[in-house]
């Protein structure tokens, strides 16, 4: 989102005389979260006030994201009611479509009504008509796998256990599942989740050893960083599924190789994304480190590290999936809002073929020309 925001700024191929600007918060998965992070902006402030925009600057014109749906529902239902456009790239649950529910709702990413059909292809195609379903205990996972049970069953494909992961995961939650997969003569397992479940479901089968299931997963999975494990590759192999498009980004992947903490001094992550993929510490933090073995262990960053050198596995600069889908998500948005700034007047799309007043556009007539 950095890049394509800072690339629009300097190309100015769209909006020549506005700057954009942004603030990004993390919902942590968090539906909290994403309703707090998401009355803060609409406030303006450091203090939540619904109904009250307490800016006096800096226009908002939209929102991008969350990323699951779980944080995406409850931010449309309250974007909708001022009519914010918000364009997630990665929640795909179908019932986003609805615009009487969610008017000012949009998405980089399709629907995922039609995975379950896919899936069924596949599982048709291998011949594969004995399988197990793993589901994560939210809308998209209960909607998609009771929608892919449906259909394998009309496909004559059966299901041997069907089980759900838990909102609050655990050790216990997980070896019950677990269990109930060793006791299964199911090869096949379709896993309807985030990366986050089946991170930890493969690790907890990992540590009781080789695994002789085949993984097949869902667009919410298969391009996350569950791939760069190097624990779980014995346990993942064979694995495949369904997964959002790609395309390329001219300049992405020389931007991510340029990024330094010492020049991205207002990032407030870069630091602890340093120390992450260098194993190193800064050195404030540094003399906080108590035990003798981290003492000797650990290395001081330098800040000059080269990005480049890093392997695949540590940090990725190829698989342009989601990122692809944010950058197209920045660009509508950035579209929408340069159509406003460019209406020339009787050419509006608007009552009486008006347009927008750029100084004072509302929220809704930003979402009517995205495209």
């Amino acid at each position: 989102m950095v890049f394509a925001i800072n690339d629009i700024n300097i190309s100015r191929k769209i909006l020549p005389n506005t700057t954009l600007g942004f603030r990004i918060y993390d919902s942590c998965h968090s539906q909290v979260a994403a309703v707090g992070g998401t009355l803060q902006q609409l406030s303006g402030g450091m203090e939540t006030i619904p109904n009250y925009l307490c800016q006096s600057h800096q226009k908002l014109a939209g929102f991008i994201g969350d990323g699951p749906s779980a944080g995406v529902v409850p931010m449309a239902n309250v974007l909708g009611n001022y009519r914010f456009p918000q364009i997630s790239y990665v929640a795909s649950l179908p019932v986003l479509s609805d615009k009487i529910q969610f008017p000012s709702f949009l998405r980089t990413v399709t629907s995922a009504s039609f995975q379950a059909d896919a899936l069924v292809q596949i599982l048709l195609h291998f011949g594969w008509t004995w399988i197990g379903i793993v589901t994560a205990n939210n809308d998209l996972g209960l909607q998609g796998s009771q929608t892919l049970k449906k259909a394998a069953e009309q496909n004559e494909i059966c299901v041997e256990f069907f089980e759900t992961l838990p909102t609050q995961i655990s050790r216990a939650s997980l070896a019950n599942v677990v269990g109930i997969m060793q006791r299964s003569t199911a090869k096949v397992i379709v896993c309807y989740t985030y990366g986050v479940h089946i991170t930890a479901l493969l690790k907890e089968i990992s540590m009781l050893g080789k695994s002789l299931k085949i993984w097949i997963g869902v667009t919410t999975w298969i391009p996350s960083t569950v791939f760069s494990r190097r624990d779980l590759w014995e346990t993942l192999n064979g694995t495949f599924g369904l997964a959002v498009f790609s395309g390329e980004m001219p300049g992405f992947k020389d931007f991510l190789y340029n990024i330094q903490p010492l020049k991205d001094t207002e990032d407030i992550f870069m630091k602890s994304f340093w120390e992450q993929v260098f194993n190193c510490k800064w050195m404030e933090a540094f003399n906080e480190v108590k035990t003798e073995n981290q003492t000797f262990s650990t290395k001081l960053c330098t800040g000059r590290e080269k990005p480049e050198l890093l392997d695949a596995s540590v940090y990725e600069v190829d698989d342009f999936r989601f990122p692809y889908s944010a950058h197209n998500a920045i660009n509508a948005l950035a579209q929408g809002l340069d159509n406003l700034l460019q209406c020339k007047p009787q050419e509006g799309p608007f009552s009486n073929r008006s347009c927008a007043d750029p100084k004072n556009f509302q929220p809704w007539q930003v979402g009517t020309l995205v495209y």
